[in-house]
């Protein structure tokens, strides 16, 4: 019996886990194989897997790649439509309607790595529905009884690829915590994996080639002993290898939070989830947090310079958009490595879906079933948050302002929230494709509805020429005094085979300018702060 196990990723250096669980519990009488393809080109797998000549399709089905499936699925039925045709993943799970009317032949609810290979073989078993109206049981799996299959992290067909695509690891399933947005809240019941199982998982590792490890536990710290144990047994690990981990960070205790400041922060990358900062929010969607707590924590990681990549989300209940522009302007003050602004996302199976008329929802019937207006949030308001999104991501998690921008937000008469807004308003305003040029361009254009038009040219060319390896387009006309740029030269005693240099205003607003110089392909670019008689005040480490 062959099977072919298929899943379309958002990009290469993603893969499933799910597949390789399936292909690690599969008894020697079957044969399978995995292809996985791109949600973008989802029909590009279709010449591979029929070739393959299957016997079934079994897909792995997420709120990501759901309509890409859907296309794969109805151009697999034209070719063939008496190939059997199975899905299992969690919209699948809790919103398998599409899948029916695309023309699927079953769907495995829940985890169902145990009892997949004996459907297939004709055996009657749980959590498998053969029909749209047919109840049956959504299954948790025993993880003691996976452990005693072969890993799933290490299969033949993926040694080649180890160091080139992110290496997905779960060492719990469920979340103890109930958020009513989120599809964790659905399975609260935490298990864990032995930690002889995850010892032995680290052992194998070591010598993979592996340059990412993200654990895919929706609350890395559940238990103190445990997290501090394997954030440990990472630090053990090459020197080459990173991990993602997602805290829960007002539970974080003393001894790890010290662990990671001290000795994680070249290695660990925290996803820490705050989603508002408005007390009555958090208690509808039964998030208790300690606010001070978590806040606090934020800012000693960014003071520690740790890569923590902070979550909130627009639209819950009782958050208007004042209240979000605080809980975003409080955020985004902390100075974490990077703020994920979202839109919040009506997933189904969760309880802001089943309650979305008590709360004025209206959301897209299709994936990612994003909210477009609430009792407190109407469309335009969710059109701001987008525009503040779209600049958060592109101008400041990219680090391509980073620094610039929180030097900026330290001033308390300027509103972070109003200012991303414009900047995201320009950035979405250019035509696609777009240069690198006209990005900053936009941003200046941003930046003058709430600065002097120098500060914000000042501001954005110094970002501009601190992020460019090669000697760039210039953004805006200005005058080329020679004569003043040969005599700088000669006072600093600069090689006179500097190809390109500028002088443009300090970024610090004093008098003065930055000479920035770039050398030929290959020599380091300079920059140099002087004062209003071009004297040398420093120069600046790139």
């Amino acid at each position: 019996m062959k099977t072919a196990l298929v899943a379309l990723n958002v990009s290469y250096i993603h893969k499933n886990l799910a597949l390789r669980w399936l292909m690690v519990t599969k008894p020697e009488t079957h044969e399978a194989k995995i292809f996985e393809g791109l949600c973008k080109a989802p029909l590009n797998l279709v010449e591979d897997i029929l070739a393959y000549q299957p016997e079934t399709i079994a897909l792995s089905v997420y709120i990501f790649n759901i309509d890409a499936t859907i296309v794969l699925i109805k151009a697999l039925k034209e070719r063939l439509p008496q190939l059997k045709i199975v899905a299992g993943g969690p919209e699948a799970t809790y919103h398998s309607e599409p899948l029916w009317e695309a023309g699927i032949d079953g769907i495995f609810k829940g985890e169902t790595e145990l009892v997949f290979w004996d459907q297939l073989e004709g055996k009657k078993v749980l959590g498998y529905q053969a029909s749209p109206n047919e109840e049956v049981e959504i299954l948790k799996v025993d993880l003691k009884k996976l452990e005693s299959y072969p890993s799933p992290y290490f299969l033949d067909e993926d040694k080649d690829s180890m160091d080139k695509r992110y290496l997905y690891v779960e060492s719990s399933r469920g979340c103890p915590y109930g958020c009513s947005y989120c599809m964790a809240s659905l399975d609260r019941r935490v298990r864990l994996f032995s930690e002889k199982y995850m010892d032995d998982f680290f052992v194998q590792i070591r010598n993979s080639g592996v340059k990412q490890v993200k654990f895919l536990d929706r609350t890395f710290n559940v238990s103190k002993e445990r997290a501090l144990h394997l954030a440990k047994t990472c630090l053990s690990m090459p020197e080459s290898m990173a991990f993602h981990v997602e805290l829960v960070g007002d539970s974080l205790d003393e001894e790890l939070i010290k662990f990671f400041i001290d000795e994680g922060k070249q290695r660990f990358r925290m996803e820490i989830g705050v989603q508002s900062l408005n007390p009555k929010t958090l208690q509808e969607v039964s998030r208790s947090t300690n606010l001070p707590k978590l806040l606090s924590l934020i800012e000693r990681f960014s003071q520690a310079h740790l890569k923590q990549h902070i979550d909130l989300i627009a639209g819950l209940p009782y958050e208007d958009l004042n209240s979000f522009k605080h809980s975003y302007e409080g955020l985004l003050r902390l100075k974490a490595h990077e703020l994920q602004v979202g839109i919040l996302k009506l997933l189904h199976g969760t309880s802001l879906k089943e309650n979305a008329v008590k709360y004025g929802y209206e959301a897209a019937l299709t994936s990612p079933y994003q909210i477009t207006q609430s009792h407190w949030m109407s469309l335009e308001d969710i059109q701001a948050v987008e525009e503040v999104a779209l600049a958060t991501e592109r101008a400041y998690n990219s680090q391509k302002l980073k620094d610039e921008l929180d030097d900026l937000f330290m001033d308390p008469s300027l509103e972070p929230f109003d200012l991303m807004r414009s900047i995201g308003h320009e950035i979405a305003s250019l035509a696609h494709p777009y240069s690198n040029q006209a990005f900053y361009v936009a941003i200046i254009e941003g930046l003058k509805k709430h600065l002097p038009e120098s500060k914000a040219k000042a501001m954005v060319t110094h970002a501009y020429y601190k992020n460019s390896i090669l000697w760039p387009p210039s953004l805006y006309p200005y005058q080329v005094d020679k004569a003043r740029l040969n005599h700088i030269r000669e006072t600093l005693g600069l090689d006179q085979n500097i190809k390109h240099a500028i002088l443009i205003d300090r970024v610090d607003g004093l008098d003065g300018h930055e000479l920035w110089t770039f050398g030929v392909k290959g020599q380091k670019k300079q920059c140099f702060i002087l004062d209003k008689e071009d004297h040398l005040e420093k120069e600046l480490s790139l």
